[in-house]
């Protein structure tokens, strides 16, 4: 059973029992749909799916909604390992999943989901996947078939059938998907909807599929059984819906006999007229931005609204419940940084909520359709069965951690839990002053100092001995006497072999984002185009530089490194900005006066510049590694100076190592 703490009083209102039709909920706080990649091919609920969801039951939430299931086989699928209610024999798996939850004391909901033309085509067996209308889509390999009446009304059939077997697995509501572009919203969608038939051109029309849908499901299912009905309040296109229709909208699902409304956002076509999708926020969007949206909903209708979008922060969540603009709050990604969000909500600490950064990383592998979700903040997602319990050491050593960035304060921050005595050495003045702090300096990125802020404060409750400003040799490790040295002691610029690369005029991104050079309305080229070359770039072009990128990889490649819609997002500001591309060139000398470049065909030009900006990449620090090599004691390089890589590496080495020593 979820237990909650005396001081819960801090966010009194987000712990409040309420009400979804017949459903009584404990508290306020819903886990959101996420695909999680870790069922089995045959679509069956896997036992790391129930580690997942139970792992976030234990941690305090709610009411959970399972990801996304599909009501018509594989064709309704939008990637394979998607689980399914359309057949009897999927709901003993299902059961095992909402026992599971209940018996941890949160309520579960199903959500109900067909994704027409997004359909995963791996799994439709070379047919076209459906759609209200045989639109052509941007960047889809097929156009999707047209439904006729006699398939939507099967398909009305499938979802209330669907529902009757959630009701059978357990489930103490569902929630019917009409959002994110999905079948549902593509019915719902002006822009993707091009009928002329009952189902499609006004309003009405529109929308008598969802209506259908929920009628159908009270029908089969039972009056009694809740209904949450999930949509987009407005369109991200010109040709799209508009929040005053989708007031209309909510009314009629209301009336259908919907139980509460969860308000999102987001296209029913891949994207927006800007080329950013906002179904999965990019980094640079605001929290809780969604949420006049919600309000404007919840004036319209009686039944609970839940909002959902960037909520981070529990008393953000709790100032919607307290203002009366939102019944319930959904967290998404911010469960996936942190399944224990709403039990530290709850004591009054939420200074140790891991608050998700937006990064989308979880976002970028699951749609790469390769492995399961994973979290660039917290290595256990994805992994519960193996990294939820931090288990206590039986031979307590002494460990010696040398860098304070993600890898080494993680690192700390485990062993410290397990009970080693650590001790953390970094050679800047503040604990994450390196590569935390210059993902953080660049634009719109500033949520890592979440992450930042979030490690340094464990670091401190912990009570790890910590030394700053010092440089670690190999004569103060001796010194230290430990028995564990963990090197987490990061990378450094890249700078290539050009002649001139060492003249006045030029510099390393880490100096233009670290602050240690400050250039202002100059002409600079960025050499590098990848993720530190763009941040760079955008972040002078800010400062009223005018810039170019020079990079020796393709245009398509720009800005490679950033994931889910961060990299459109991206893309568009650096267009905004006016930052030139000179893509497929090499430099062949850095001059006083610019850049003499070269292409792939041996032609050399001159780019006349002020600056030059080095970003071609990262080398490990590695020095430290080479000379304890041969060492007495255990010896272990984790992060970028192991390899050059990512946070979410880093993260995770960190993590691991801590579980391991």
């Amino acid at each position: 059973m979820i237990a909650l703490s005396p001081r819960v009083k801090a966010f009194p209102r987000l712990f409040e029992p309420g009400q979804i039709g017949t459903m009584t909920v404990p508290g306020r706080i819903v886990m959101a749909p996420m695909g999680t990649y870790l069922n089995h091919a045959d679509c069956g609920i896997s036992d790391r799916a129930i580690a997942y969801y139970g792992r976030r039951a234990i941690g305090g939430t709610h009411l959970i909604i399972s990801e996304c299931t599909a009501v018509d086989g594989p064709l309704s699928s939008v990637y394979p390992t998607e689980p399914r209610l359309d057949e009897d024999g999927f709901i003993a798996g299902h059961h095992s999943l909402t026992d599971a939850i209940q018996c941890l004391g949160a309520k579960i909901a199903a959500q109900l989901h067909h994704a027409g033309w997004r359909s995963h085509v791996m799994g439709t067996a070379g047919l076209p996947p459906v759609s209200p209308s045989p639109l052509p889509i941007t960047g889809a390999k097929w156009v999707p078939r047209e439904l006729t009446i006699a398939e939507i009304e099967q398909l009305v059939d499938k979802f209330g059938r669907a529902a009757v077997r959630a009701r059978q697995a357990g489930y103490d509501a569902v929630e019917v998907h009409g959002a994110h572009g999905y079948l549902i919203h593509q019915f719902m969608s002006p822009y993707i909807n091009r009928r002329t038939d009952m189902y499609g051109g006004s309003t009405e029309n529109r929308m008598r599929f969802p209506v259908q849908i929920v009628k159908r499901i009270k029908e089969l299912a039972g009056r009694d059984y809740p209904v949450i009905f999930r949509f987009t309040a407005e369109e991200t296109r010109d040709d799209g819906y508009k929040l005053d229709e989708a007031r209309a909208f909510a009314r009629m699902i209301e009336a259908a006999g919907a139980d509460a409304l969860h308000v999102s956002m987001g296209s029913a076509a891949p994207e927006d007229k800007n080329g950013v999708g906002i179904n999965v926020c990019p980094m640079s969007f605001a929290q809780g931005w969604r949420i006049a949206y919600t309000e404007a909903i919840k004036r319209e209708v009686k039944v609970p609204v839940i909002t959902v979008g960037v909520i981070r922060d529990a008393e953000v969540a709790e100032s919607f419940i307290r203002e009366g603009k939102a019944d319930f709050i959904a967290l998404g990604r911010a469960l996936l940084a942190d399944a224990d969000w709403a039990n530290k909500a709850a004591e009054g600490r939420p200074e140790d909520i891991r608050k998700c950064t937006s990064c989308n990383w979880c976002h970028g592998l699951g749609h790469q359709r390769i492995i399961s979700r994973r979290c660039a903040v917290n290595a256990e997602l994805g992994r519960e069965r193996e990294f939820a319990e931090i288990k206590p050491v039986a031979v307590k050593k002494k460990v010696m951690i040398v860098g304070a960035g993600p890898a080494g304060m993680e690192a700390a921050r485990v062993a410290a839990l397990r009970g080693h005595q650590v001790i953390l050495y970094e050679k800047e003045e503040a604990l994450g002053d390196g590569q935390l702090k210059l993902a953080a300096a660049a634009p719109h990125k500033e949520k890592w100092i979440w992450f930042r802020d979030y490690l340094t404060t464990q670091v401190s409750k912990l009570n790890i001995e910590v030394h700053l400003g010092t440089e670690v040799t190999p004569a103060i490790v001796a010194r230290a006497r430990p028995d564990v040295v963990i090197l987490a002691t990061g990378a450094k610029p890249l700078v290539p072999d050009i002649p001139g690369v060492d003249g006045a005029n030029v510099c390393t991104a880490h100096d233009i984002l670290g602050g240690k050079v400050g250039l202002k309305g100059r002409r600079v080229a960025v050499l590098g185009g990848r993720l530190v070359g763009c941040e760079t770039a955008e972040f002078l072009a800010e400062r009223g530089n005018t810039v170019t990128i020079v990079c020796r990889s393709p245009a398509s490649q720009l800005a490679e490194g950033l994931s889910g819609s961060n990299r459109p997002d991206m893309l568009v500001r650096l267009k905004q900005h006016k930052v030139r591309v000179i893509a497929e060139h090499d430099v062949r000398e850095v001059t006083d006066k610019g850049l003499v470049l070269i292409d792939k065909n041996w032609r050399t030009s001159f780019l006349e510049v002020d600056s030059v900006v080095i970003a071609r990449g990262a080398v490990p620090v590695g020095d430290l590694a080479r000379r304890l090599k041969g060492s007495e004691f255990e010896v272990y390089a984790i992060g970028d100076c192991a390899e050059v890589r990512d946070i979410p590496s880093a993260t995770f080495e960190g993590s691991l190592v801590g579980r391991k020593i």
